[in-house]
């Protein structure tokens, strides 16, 4: 298995650390080409305001966005699904997410829990009771996935960071189904559906 090349930059301003994070990968043209169609899923999984460090950083959503920006995709399409029992649009609304993604210039914020259009996707070597996922279409035909996680600690997992924000990707159903059996090992089954392009962490 190839290894992932890490970019760690230092500093305050979110708009500079992204942008020199991308400088150190080749810039954002060697990551993805014109045209193509973006999706970026950050961490807007609980009603929490962005003080809180509960969610993604806006000040990163927007700065990613900027930088995918140059690099002249099709569009940039902002989508999550927040967890059991929370309302995505207002996650993304308390913790700032929504309005930084909408100045950056997104072209599309959507709530994965309202997807009706769903692929199975089958697990071909599951470690887990899970044996297929329910996945968005728009999604799986997206060129790209941009994964813009939170590092913080976990109640089941430790820690939460890249993997664990995957999660975010499925409805109810499945977010039930994953904490009711080995919670790791599901993460990494749909690790194995859902493989993002680029991460970038605060």
């Amino acid at each position: 298995m190839d290894k992932s090349i890490v970019s760690i930059v230092k500093g305050t301003d979110a708009d500079a650390m992204v942008e020199e994070v991308l400088e150190h990968l080749g810039g954002v043209s060697a990551l993805f080409e014109p045209g193509a169609t973006v999706v970026i899923k950050p961490n807007a999984g609980h009603v929490y305001p962005p003080e809180s460090a509960v969610n993604t950083s806006p000040e990163v959503v927007a700065a990613t966005i900027k930088a995918l920006r140059k690099g002249k995709p099709k569009e940039i399409i902002l989508a999550e699904a927040s967890a059991i029992g929370c309302d995505t649009m207002t996650g993304l609304d308390s913790s700032g997410i929504k309005a930084a993604a909408e100045a950056a210039g997104v072209d599309e914020i959507r709530d994965i829990k309202n997807e009706e259009d769903l692929v199975k996707k089958q697990i071909e070597n599951p470690t887990s009771d899970i044996k297929n996922l329910d996945l968005p279409r728009f999604l799986l035909e997206a060129d790209h996935l941009v994964n813009v996680p939170i590092f913080k600690s976990h109640v089941s997992m430790v820690f939460t960071c890249a993997l664990k924000n995957l999660k975010g990707v499925v409805q109810d159903l499945h977010h039930y189904v994953m904490h009711c059996t080995d919670l790791a090992a599901a993460m990494m089954d749909l690790g194995d559906l859902v493989q993002p392009d680029f991460t970038v962490v605060d």
